[in-house]
């Protein structure tokens, strides 16, 4: 059976959000996700077209001792770009910003370089985690991360914005159709219509490719003085739903 092309999604312009300031703590709006790079770059190829006057900007960390200038951040116009400027694996954060007059402006700090000028509401940032990850054994799995949009309170503008945000977000997403998977036996059980993650369709494909593969891995705590029983699970993790997934994706 021929493979299926994962198809792409038509995509409307976003109007730029409400950027007057406004007063109070922002609320924060929030998913659970695991995207590959190809799912970032998707999903950026449609916020350039939804979003034109969105940047990104990447985590970079400072070498040791601190440097006597700041550190070379730089605003980009595409997402995947500035998630490939973070540094892997140590808290990654890519951040954005959807006023084109911001700018960044540095003050030192002791033991850093910080913002003189905090980024306006609307805003959202990502803390990546998904990456494949390989242990000793070759065991694969990919991490969640968070998607955190931040908006002011009581602005319908930004809600607006924030519905139109999130239902771009779920056309490269799906939080349907997953189970959990005990490791390393491969046992499945709760089944979900709806899961917790929201997996990136390349994700998918990349699970289903292996059926050992999983994503949000999570070890079972285990008393060291106990016994190590060989017919106990040590852990689990995610999976979308074979024949589910298979159908929808032509695979």
């Amino acid at each position: 059976m021929p493979v299926r092309k994962i198809p792409i999604p038509i995509v409307t312009p976003i109007p730029q959000p409400d950027l007057t300031p406004q007063q109070g703590r922002p609320n924060f709006l929030s998913r659970r996700v695991c995207l590959n790079m190809d799912d970032w770059r998707a999903f950026g190829d449609a916020l350039q077209i939804a979003c034109p006057y969105g940047r990104y900007l990447g985590t970079e960390y400072q070498p040791e001792p601190e440097p006597p200038r700041p550190p070379r951040f730089q605003l980009r116009s595409h997402i995947a770009d500035a998630l490939e400027d973070t540094t892997i694996g140590r808290g990654s954060r890519t951040s954005s910003v959807f006023d084109p007059n911001w700018r960044l402006e540095y003050r030192k700090k002791r033991y850093t370089w910080g913002y003189t000028q905090a980024k306006p509401d609307p805003k959202f940032y990502m803390q990546l985690g998904g990456y494949p990850r390989k242990d000793e054994l070759g065991f694969e799995e990919m991490g969640s991360g968070l998607f955190v949009m931040a908006v002011s309170p009581r602005n319908e503008n930004h809600i607006a914005f924030s519905r139109a945000f999130f239902s771009l977000f779920g056309k490269f997403a799906s939080k349907r159709h997953q189970c959990s998977v005990s490791f390393p036996y491969y046992r499945h059980y709760d089944h979900k219509a709806n899961g917790d993650i929201w997996i990136g369709h390349h994700t998918i494909r990349w699970l289903l490719a292996d059926p050992t593969r999983l994503v949000d891995f999570v070890r079972f705590p285990r008393d060291p003085t106990e016994p190590v029983d060989p017919d106990r699970s040590i852990g689990c993790g995610l999976r979308p739903i074979e024949d589910k997934w298979r159908a929808k994706l032509g695979l």
